[in-house]
């Protein structure tokens, strides 16, 4: 053991020999700093993307699942119905694919339709529209086939077009078919006119018969605008029974053909399953929307580069339109304050939701537009009866309910204000049926309506001799 210590103490006292030295540590180069905050923003932001991803998946996937439960579609694709036999399917004809089948019959065509129209809702006598308007005739021969195989169409069982329902971008797809449509409406009314001013009062009804059979094929089309076609079908219809009503005496037989057919597309028309299908189509091109840049939708790169940005906005659009399907037949008060709330719902979440705020219908746009033809049937089918009253009495009745029968046993309600129906003379001869609609109130104390009033009001004036022959 000495010796250990003497010979530490010898070793201790060699020149040089002294405790190791503590090498220095080198620093990091700056990158190595640089490096590692970038991976921790990397991190973080992957982090927070992959929150912001899931959790609109959850939602989106929450809002497909409710949507499953409730039995509604969610894709364009679910959409598609069962093919019917190729016999029975009046979409099938040809006349309805080509955008051109009816251009042949001119802008003369309409500026005649125009004048003989004004002239006959007036009550003055057209008489000689051959000669007068040759242009109608002229029309009409011009596409005589076309209107034969539109009649053909009209009289089979089943009118489905076939879509593609596999497409992408449902918003984008053409209907050739409803346009075509809007024409033979008015060749058909070209029809009427020569008819009543041949005082061939069968044929004219019958014109106006296969305009509403003509807006009722669209009937289980899967896009809001093909109804609103089907609607100004339907529309000028109904104008042109008020105009046969101011001209010419129904028979029992004509009388309850049309009173049972207006009867029956009120009491079927319904937007629930239209909206539905339009929220489809909307949720399918939202899908897509990474691909979209050829539909001019400006905008939409940025957040096709996002998928929680469209999967938060397809939610939305889920909720808002299964809301609104839910309202958009709800008549009354009641209807139009809940509809209200859900447009102002929507014009507050623009900012939240810009892609499904521009692409989604306003509520009460596309309620309004189903509610008023509803009103504009009902109030046809009063005008109907009010008619019959006049013409059995040569006076308007002291009281609306003196004209109900067994096919109309109460006065309806107005479908906006739930108030019952207005019954003004019109002029000399005629009458004005109405309802107090959007506001609630009568505005015609200064004998005009208001636009809701007289857009929905049914006008017959009375001809000089329809006035003779009541009395």
């Amino acid at each position: 053991m000495a010796s250990d210590v003497e010979s530490r103490s010898r070793a201790s006292s060699i020149p040089g020999n002294g405790p190791l030295p503590i090498p220095k540590r080198r620093r990091p180069a700056w990158w190595v700093y640089v490096g590692l905050v970038l991976a921790i923003l990397v991190l973080g932001i992957g982090g927070f993307y992959s929150v912001w991803y899931f959790s609109a998946k959850a939602e989106l996937d929450d809002e497909i699942a409710e949507s499953r439960r409730r039995g509604e579609p969610v894709w364009f694709s679910e959409l598609e119905p069962p093919p019917v036999p190729a016999d029975e399917n009046g979409a099938l004809l040809a006349v309805w694919a080509n955008p051109m089948a009816f251009v042949r019959y001119g802008a003369a065509f309409d500026d005649a339709a125009t004048r003989a129209r004004e002239a006959a809702r007036k009550g003055d006598g057209i008489g000689r529209l051959k000669v007068d308007e040759p242009a109608l005739q002229a029309g009409l021969d011009a596409v005589a086939q076309q209107l034969a195989a539109s009649r053909e169409a009209i009289a089979k069982p089943h009118f489905q077009w076939r879509y593609d329902y596999q497409t992408k971008f449902p918003i984008g797809i053409l209907i050739p078919h409803v346009q075509n449509a809007r024409a033979v409406a008015r060749l058909l009314s070209g029809e009427f006119l020569l008819a009543l001013d041949e005082g061939d009062v069968e044929n004219a009804l019958r014109a106006i018969e296969e305009q509403y059979a003509l807006a009722e094929l669209f009937r289980q089309e899967p896009t809001l605008v093909s109804h609103l076609v089907r609607i100004a079908i339907a529309s000028m219809a109904t104008d042109n029974l008020e105009i046969l009503l101011g001209r010419a005496e129904l028979t029992d037989d004509q009388f309850s053909r049309i009173d049972r057919r207006l009867k029956e597309i009120e009491a079927s028309f319904r937007l629930r399953e239209v909206i539905l299908a339009e929220r489809a189509g909307l949720l399918t091109t939202m899908e897509n929307m990474s691909e979209a840049d050829g539909l001019g939708m400006e905008g939409t790169r940025g957040m096709s580069m996002l998928p929680p940005l469209v999967m938060r906005d397809q939610a939305f659009a889920m909720r808002y339109m299964r809301e609104s399907a839910e309202a958009v037949d709800r008549t009354g008060p009641a209807g139009q304050a809940e509809r209200k709330q859900l447009d102002d719902d929507l014009r507050a979440q623009v900012k939240k939701y810009p892609l499904a705020s521009m692409l989604i219908p306003a509520s009460s746009a596309a309620a309004n537009a189903g509610l008023r033809h509803r009103q504009s049937l009902v109030n046809a089918r009063l005008g109907l009866r009010v008619d019959r009253y006049w013409r059995k009495n040569g006076r308007l009745p002291g009281n609306l309910s003196d004209v109900l029968d067994d096919d109309m046993k109460e006065l309806p309600k107005c479908l906006f204000s739930d108030l019952p129906p207005i019954l003004k003379p019109d002029g000399a001869a005629g009458f004005l049926l109405y309802t107090p609609c959007q506001n609630g109130v009568d505005d015609s104390a200064d004998r005009s309506l208001d636009p809701w009033e007289g857009g929905l009001a049914f006008k017959v004036i009375y001809r000089p001799a329809a006035q003779s022959e009541s009395k």
